[in-house]
């Protein structure tokens, strides 16, 4: 039975809002002006789903090299991993905690336990190199700028989870990371997962519309974490915000447009826009911020005809941001 902790940090990662569909229309205007004030560009974003894999295996079968998750499953391992640092801790005590966890033994594919002082210094890391670093300072921000040591900070004895970009020891880029951290007897301690997706905004052509779209969703979050909610609203709920044949849009918990270029869009919930291709409701696509693909069959108001539209949608502090294109 799992602990109160794992399922607190779950429900935090896994919660899904409300039903049915999101479209966004498509209209050929010429591209916008940059946002005011923007946010730094950011960098790579998660990729699709992959196909679906079979259930969260134990750590030890995980360490033998069956790692490769699917990432639907990858926080409840990541919480798992960290609560088991916990009662390791409680069990053998501070020394024998950190002597591990800073061993070649302790990691688990791309999974390793990172814990922090009272003084928020990094004690324990997969990388020595980092060790006795402030999460305070440079080590608590990633290459867009953003602060994330200052997030892993607040995290209670009820945990808490950061997204940012770090350095993935596997394959040696900066990628996208999803991290679950918790307070503990003084000490934070933590892990997380990367997704990989070499592609930014500076990098996407809208030749390959895919990455371009996942790459202007990451832009938006990055925009709404820099402006905050109603910034972010304000803009992308204006025609500057258009971006050619794309535009974002943002439901909020209840499944409403809270912001859209067309007005009439406004208020209106997604039970009412159309059905997913797959016939299911858009409470049943189990979007999180890992972000999700879903096909609707819409009309193309610039081609006058029905097409399949291709939206990426990403659940961020409890709404939903999203973009798509026509086929």
């Amino acid at each position: 039975m799992r602990s109160p902790l794992l399922l607190a940090g779950l429900a935090v990662f896994l919660t899904v809002a409300a039903s049915s569909v999101v479209v966004f229309y498509t209209l050929k205007l010429p591209a916008p002006a940059a946002p005011p004030d923007a946010a730094p560009e950011p960098a790579p974003v998660a990729a699709p789903f992959p196909p679906p894999a079979p259930p969260v295996p134990s750590q030890a079968d995980a360490a033998s090299g069956d790692e490769e998750l699917h990432l639907a499953d990858r926080p409840e391992f990541t919480v798992d991993l960290v609560l088991q640092a916990l009662e390791r801790y409680d069990r053998e005590g501070r020394e024998a905690t950190v002597a591990y966890y800073n061993s070649p033994e302790s990691v688990v594919g791309e999974w390793y336990v990172f814990i922090f002082d009272e003084n928020d210094k990094l004690i324990a890391a997969q990388d020595p190199d980092l060790i006795g670093q402030d999460l305070k300072g440079i080590l608590g921000v990633d290459q867009a700028g953003y602060r994330f040591g200052e997030v892993m900070l607040g995290a209670t004895d009820g945990g808490l989870w950061a997204d940012y970009l770090f350095l993935n020891p596997r394959t040696g880029n900066q990628e996208y990371k999803h991290s679950w951290v918790i307070r503990h007897d003084g000490l934070l301690f933590g892990s997380g997962w990367y997704q990989i997706l070499p592609v930014s905004p500076l990098a996407a052509a809208k030749s390959d519309p895919a990455d371009y779209t996942i790459a202007l969703v990451d832009r938006a979050i990055r925009y709404y974490r820099a402006h905050g909610r109603e910034g972010a609203i304000r803009y992308y709920g204006s025609p500057q915000s258009l971006d050619g044949l794309w535009s974002v849009f943002i439901l909020d918990e209840e499944g409403k447009f809270i912001a859209h270029w067309d007005p009439s869009i406004l208020g209106g919930h997604i039970d009412e826009t159309g059905t997913p291709s797959d016939g299911g409701r858009f409470a049943d696509q189990e979007v999180t911020e890992a972000g999700r693909w879903i096909d609707y069959p819409f009309f193309n108001p610039v081609t006058g005809k029905d097409g399949i539209n291709h939206t990426w949608v990403i659940r961020h502090d409890g709404i939903f941001i999203g973009s798509g294109w026509f086929e």
